[in-house]
């Protein structure tokens, strides 16, 4: 095929050529789509692939770590993707420095012998022995940084920055989220904004999945034998309704049956509007506000707000005042829609979410663009402050016994970023669609992307709590793991007591894209197909509107399965939950309800204790209770936990 051919240094396919996605006046950022196989699994003897299609972005030119030396020594926690030069090998750029290369290392247990680090680089043949004799002579620093492999985050290795350069990655989005206000280097901030640029337009290339995936078929049916086509069926959902105020329009979609009634929300309690007016124009408030008015959607579904003005810049410097602030002008609210400007850097919002948590708000934020730009986005709004403003609790599902034959359904998702790992437990969800929310007391583990039988163990207990059983009337649990499940599920099992039996279905989110000119566009319906003998893919349309379809689908494996359950039925169960799922976020949107907010709040969690601002702005703050906590990220956690555990919905807060 004209284009394709193995990409060695990707290992995979070419799907393409390298293509230009935007110019930048130091360098260019470039695509090239690249299909690699995964191995899946041996059947009649022969192995079977996955093929998994990237779309690679590459700068014309790296960015050399020397160049911008003085900006990243004064950066903490580094994590970069990086290029070493002169070994061809990727690795993690972990920290920069000057050093005195011609001084001895510091002698410690792990490095009984020490030597000079030039002398290394010099054995190495990353110096030369006249470069080295110069800096000793001249008594110069030289710039270093320290890398660790992608394979293991605690072997620390010290090369030259000359040999270094940053690569094309969603770590450069992430420096520039956890260094805003500050400025950047003009290369660096370019190459920021090219990556920024690209990532935005694949993503909207991908849409077109027909086009790929014919590409594809034919690519690999010149190398491999495909086997035959898995058929997938598609089912109509009913979709929940809520009983507006004074709605009545549905009233003909409940007699066809395409529409059921709910009890809706329930006690809302005060809600704040916050605006940034002094960031903003009377024009542009005026439209935004019209979104929230009385006879709006968000009206007709019975919010009210207080409004209450604010400065976006003095909520990032002054986030003590500003919420104190936000809850006396609006009579003490329970929860807080809080609008931002689009600015080119948005403003750090998690010192005022945080200061607003402490005061038992709930808190959704939302950028005000443009009246064309949010008004698509207000039914996803209502959706979610749905979920979070109520101050009373509501089941989760509007009949009994949509997750039967199991009492309780809960999940586990570990979010690692570097070599910290936030494994999360949030959410509950029993057989009466009644929701609960368990949290560990640290938010560390100490197993690499995994928890321990005995973590599991305290969190099933505390789940299980008074229930009642015996072997006559025995307690079902499903659990949900988001992701591959490194955990020993089969220890776990034969430790509980004899009542007890627990199935384990692992979710692959997002594995697999999927598209066909057979699936229905615009209505709520769900995909089901069996994959093997363990494993099934479901997914569900999330996105509705005129021309929606399901575009993603999810892989489950059944890991354990006591009960000796037909794959159908646990598959029915999982997309019944993925009905409950109220997230609009387009990544998880379509997940089964407890791993979907696992998801979220594993990952919340792990950004807020990393917030390098947010760290700094509680240790100047609560000087003694971070202390008491164990440091900051300890004393931010507890807060969060608290605060989850003080609200009937608190395990909504990271929606």
């Amino acid at each position: 095929m004209k284009g394709s051919c193995w990409d060695k240094e990707n290992r995979g396919f070419r799907l393409s050529q390298e293509t230009l996605l935007k110019d930048g006046s130091y360098r260019n950022i470039q695509q090239v789509m690249i299909a690699q196989l995964r191995f899946d699994r041996f059947a009649d003897g022969k192995p079977i692939f996955t093929v998994v299609v990237r779309n690679k972005l590459n700068f014309s030119k790296n960015i050399n770590v020397a160049d911008h030396i003085d900006f990243l020594i004064e950066r903490k926690n580094l994590f970069l993707p990086v290029y070493d030069r002169t070994k061809n090998f990727n690795c993690i750029l972990r920290g920069a420095d000057k050093k005195e290369v011609f001084l001895y290392e510091q002698r410690t247990r792990k490095n009984p012998n020490p030597a000079r680090i030039g002398e290394r680089f010099v054995k190495a043949g990353r110096m030369s022995q006249e470069e080295y004799d110069q800096l000793v002579q001249a008594q110069i620093k030289f710039p270093v940084c320290s890398c660790t492999p992608y394979s293991n985050y605690k072997k620390l290795y010290v090369y030259p920055a000359r040999d270094i350069e940053i690569i094309a990655s969603d770590s450069l989005l992430k420096l520039s989220n956890n260094n805003q206000g500050i400025l950047f280097p003009a290369e660096l901030e370019e190459a920021i904004d090219l990556y920024r640029f690209a990532k935005s337009d694949i993503r909207e290339q991908m849409d077109a999945k027909q086009d790929i995936l014919d590409q594809l078929d034919n690519l690999i049916g010149q190398f491999f034998n495909r086997p035959p086509a898995i058929r997938a069926e598609c089912n109509y959902l009913q979709t929940p309704r809520y009983v507006l105020k004074g709605r009545t329009k549905i009233k003909q979609a409940v007699k066809l049956g395409e529409a059921f009634y709910t009890q809706g929300v329930s006690e809302l309690g005060i809600n704040a509007l916050c605006y940034p007016r002094t960031d903003s124009t009377p024009e542009k408030e005026s439209k935004f506000l019209s979104f929230f008015s009385p006879t709006s959607k968000a009206g007709d579904f019975g919010f009210e707000y207080e409004f209450v003005p604010f400065s976006a810049k003095m909520a990032v410097q002054e986030p003590v005042k500003t919420a104190e602030r936000i809850v006396n002008e609006s009579g003490g609210c329970h929860a807080a829609l809080v609008a931002w400007p689009s600015w080119t850097k948005l403003p750090n919002n998690k010192m005022l979410e945080f200061e607003l948590m402490r005061r038992g708000v709930a808190v959704q934020h939302v950028v005000n663009q443009n009246f064309k730009l949010d008004a698509p986005k207000i039914s996803a709004l209502i959706k979610g402050m749905a979920e979070k403003f109520p101050i009373k609790e509501m089941p989760k599902c509007d009949t009994e016994g949509e997750i039967a034959p199991f009492h309780y359904v809960f999940g586990l998702d570990v979010s690692r970023h570097g070599d910290l790992d936030i494994a999360s437990f949030p959410v509950v969800i029993d057989q009466n669609g009644r929701v609960s929310c368990t949290l560990s007391e640290t938010p560390y583990t100490q197993d690499k992307e995994k928890r321990s039988i005995n973590e599991i163990l305290t969190v099933i207990n505390t789940i299980l709590g008074d229930a009642q059983g015996s072997p006559e009337n025995p307690i079902h649990l499903l659990f949900l793991r988001d992701g591959i499940a490194f955990e020993d599920y089969q220890q776990v099992a034969e430790l509980l007591p004899e009542h007890v039996t627990l199935t384990v279905v692992s979710v692959r989110k997002n594995l697999l894209n999927t598209c066909s000119v057979d699936m229905p566009e615009g209505t709520f319906y769900s995909l089901y197909a069996q994959h093997d003998d363990s494993r099934f893919v479901f997914g569900v349309n999330a996105r509705q509107g005129d021309n929606a379809k399901i575009t993603r689908l999810h892989l489950a494996q059944v890991m354990l399965n006591p009960l000796d359950l037909d794959m159908k039925v646990l598959g029915n169960i999982l997309i019944a939950l993925a009905c409950q799922n109220k997230t609009t976020e387009v990544e998880i949107a379509s997940l089964p309800f407890p791993i979907a907010y696992a998801d979220r709040m594993a990952w919340t969690i792990r950004d807020m204790l990393q917030d390098q601002q947010l760290c700094s702005h509680v240790k100047k703050t609560y000087p003694v209770e971070v202390d008491n906590a164990g440091g900051a990220s300890l004393f931010i956690y507890q807060e969060i936990k608290r605060f989850i555990n003080s609200r009937a919905n608190g395990y909504s807060f990271a929606i």
